[in-house]
């Protein structure tokens, strides 16, 4: 694993070792939550940034492209849908925008 001298104010350093107590764990463990959680929101954000961005037609074909993913298999017993879903699922849906 890869090693990196972390230079802190004097005031950091004790805040972060009190909360690191007080979690009951390392220092070392305790930067290592704080980059990760730091390094997972500012990629949620950017995720989210670029999928704004993106047209509608854009983001219902890279919604679909998960769900293509998903395998055709019968459901596991139990999850199976309710007469009254599949009437729902089979009718047409309205449409709610015009199109452009």
């Amino acid at each position: 694993m890869p090693q990196y001298p972390l230079r802190l104010p004097e005031d950091l350093y004790q805040r972060s070792q009190h909360l690191a107590d007080q979690q009951g764990v390392s220092l070392n463990q305790f930067f290592l939550y704080a980059v990760a959680n730091m390094a997972a929101e500012i990629e949620t954000r950017s995720f989210f940034h670029q999928r704004s961005s993106m047209t509608s037609e854009e983001a219902t074909v890279a919604g679909l492209s998960v769900l293509d993913k998903v395998p055709q298999v019968a459901p596991m017993e139990g999850d199976e849908l309710h007469e009254h879903q599949k009437q729902r699922r089979a009718a047409p849906r309205k449409q709610t925008r015009a199109k452009a």
